[in-house]
């Protein structure tokens, strides 16, 4: 299979046929934004959205802090697509693509990406001016998948990771090369940053060390806290552990890598539960003394474990806890922090540790 995916987008004004509960709903390019630009078939089928791609849509919309304003259906589009009909506006993609980009980015972050591209036409208006594809429309959208995808955790090089394996190094007529598309990734996301950090330097109520006070930051909510500076909600028990209604009873379970990527979690009346990145993972730390630069780890007498033992009782000191973290040179391993020391290392995939999980707000 080839994943050389910049061709020719088909002459505007070309119908194509959407079926969605045996409705054929007639749409052209002019009225259409693709993720790389090639032709569609003359017959575009729809199916009902998986609940995944549901969750995910629903996470990137509520960072954008606007209503939804189109209609998700799976299709058999090549990757994705951004469309409007007679002022009716879909998010349309394809299911095996946001399955192959996943297995080949080594990545789940590389799916959000791809959606987060797609609502940002929709968000921009892009559907809706008659032209089509365009690589100015294209840059747009890349810079808010950067800008959202830090926003929800992910890494620069999870925001890029997809345009980086399937992007093109020629541009065509209707989107730009891939040195280009990188540039508006990180462009986004780098402003995300920035804008966190300029929140975070005006917040005097988060916490550090000695003097943080646990109901500054953290809401506790039972066997739920809320981190009110990274708008995240994390389970307080590890998994395995069970919360009695005063703390974490039991030992956590340990899981290789692999069983994590495949399992899904309900707890608490929620099933977007995920496993946090390296950085959502550090940000729990709270050392009660000078962190070392290297990896944030805590240097000199420190509380073992390296929490708010208030916020996550019963927190194992024995074992690392894995994040969805993965370096792009070695696709057999992925990033684990230790609370025993505040420590972020590099670990094979097989090996078995401890997971705390994590959904947004």
């Amino acid at each position: 299979m080839s994943y050389r995916f910049l061709l020719v987008l088909l002459l505007s004004f070309y119908s194509y046929a959407v079926y969605s509960d045996n409705k054929a709903l007639a749409i052209n390019s002019a009225e259409l934004c693709s993720y790389y630009g090639e032709p569609l078939p003359h017959l575009v089928h729809t199916f009902a959205p998986d609940y995944k791609t549901e969750n995910i849509i629903n996470r990137i919309v509520a960072y954008s802090g606007l209503r939804q304003n189109f209609n998700v259906v799976a299709s058999n589009v090549p990757n994705a697509a951004a469309i409007t009909r007679s002022g009716e506006r879909y998010l349309l993609y394809n299911q095996e693509f946001m399955s192959t980009a996943t297995q080949k980015t080594h990545t789940y972050w590389a799916a959000i990406s791809i959606m987060a591209h797609e609502i940002g036409h929709h968000l921009q208006g892009h559907t809706l001016d008659g032209s089509g594809s365009r690589p100015e429309k294209e840059i747009e959208a890349d810079e808010y998948s950067g800008f959202i995808l830090q926003k929800m955790g992910a890494s620069l090089e999870e925001a890029q990771a997809v345009i980086n394996i399937f992007g093109s190094d020629e541009g065509s007529t209707t989107h730009p090369p891939k040195e280009r598309r990188l540039r508006a990734i990180r462009a986004g996301w780098t402003k995300s940053l920035q804008l966190s950090a300029m929140g975070k330097k005006h917040n005097t109520a988060g916490f550090v060390g000695k003097n943080s006070q646990t109901a500054s930051r953290y809401e506790l909510n039972d066997g739920l806290v809320t981190d009110v500076t990274t708008r995240l909600i994390w389970t307080r028990c590890s998994i395995g552990q069970t919360w009695n209604g005063s703390t974490c009873k039991g030992e956590p379970t340990k899981y290789s890598w692999h069983q994590i990527a495949t399992k899904h979690f309900d707890f608490a009346g929620y099933n977007d539960w995920r496993l946090p990145s390296s950085e959502e993972l550090k940000s729990l730390l709270d050392c009660q003394g000078k962190p070392s630069k290297k990896n944030r780890a805590c240097k000199g007498k420190s509380v073992k474990p390296a929490v708010i033992s208030k916020a996550f009782p019963n927190t194992p000191k024995n074992t690392p806890f894995w994040s969805s973290s993965m370096d792009s040179d070695n696709v057999d391993g992925a990033w684990v922090v230790d609370f025993s020391n505040g420590k972020e290392r590099y670990n094979h995939k097989n090996h078995s540790f401890a997971i705390r999980l994590v959904r947004n707000m």
